[in-house]
């Protein structure tokens, strides 16, 4: 073989070189290779720098691919935001427990739709996700509490509100690794009070 013949695989007959062809992916697969190539991508790079040009890069696909698949760059940062919560259920093993909140899939992909709504996503287009999601949480915490549905959803928005937060914020408060072990040991001794606390507040 002379040190010639690999170019000539992608040299027209007139001589003057061209670009390989990029590999045929499809359906499913073209799916799968874009979340988890934008997934590793987002893991690496301030997020306005994950750009369709360095996705098509990273998975060898064209952009029309991800149009294909996805219409919109946010349609698939949105499926990647979905696996990242799955990736870290899986992990923690149900819904109801609220380390999971504090997973390092969750808190990205918390940063991440915090940053998609500020380039203008619909927040809206995740409101079903959350109610379901909102739906499990206060479904469990009410069959193992003696507090009405009502309170039990209360808690639930407060908690995960707060959790959300010290995601986002929780750096740019100097929050330590002690004070966050306090935070949790006040809120699971309010936790513990609250049937007292809605019974007072007739929740």
């Amino acid at each position: 073989m002379t040190t010639h013949e690999p170019m000539a695989e992608h040299t027209k007959s007139s001589g003057v070189p061209t670009r390989p062809r990029r590999p045929q992916v499809r359906g499913e697969q073209a799916r799968e290779l874009l979340i988890e190539a934008t997934i590793t991508l987002l893991r690496a790079h301030p997020f306005d720098e994950v750009t369709t040009r360095r996705i098509s890069a990273a998975t060898g696909l064209n952009v029309s691919v991800i149009v294909r698949n996805f219409g919109t760059v946010h349609q698939l940062l949105r499926a990647c935001c979905e696996r990242l919560v799955h990736g870290a259920l899986a992990r923690t093993g149900q819904i109801g427990n609220l380390a999971i909140f504090l997973d390092p899939d969750v808190v990205l992909r918390n940063r991440l739709l915090a940053w998609m709504i500020g380039e203008g996503y619909d927040p809206n287009q995740e409101s079903l996700a959350q109610q379901q999601t909102m739906h499990h949480l206060v479904e469990q915490f009410h069959s193992a509490n003696p507090v009405s549905e009502h309170a039990a959803r209360i808690w639930m928005l407060f908690i995960t509100t707060t959790l959300a937060g010290y995601t986002l914020f929780g750096e740019l408060s100097g929050i330590t690794a002690e004070d966050f072990n306090d935070i949790g040991r006040l809120a699971f001794a309010f936790r513990d009070r609250l049937p007292a606390v809605a019974d007072e507040l007739g929740l």
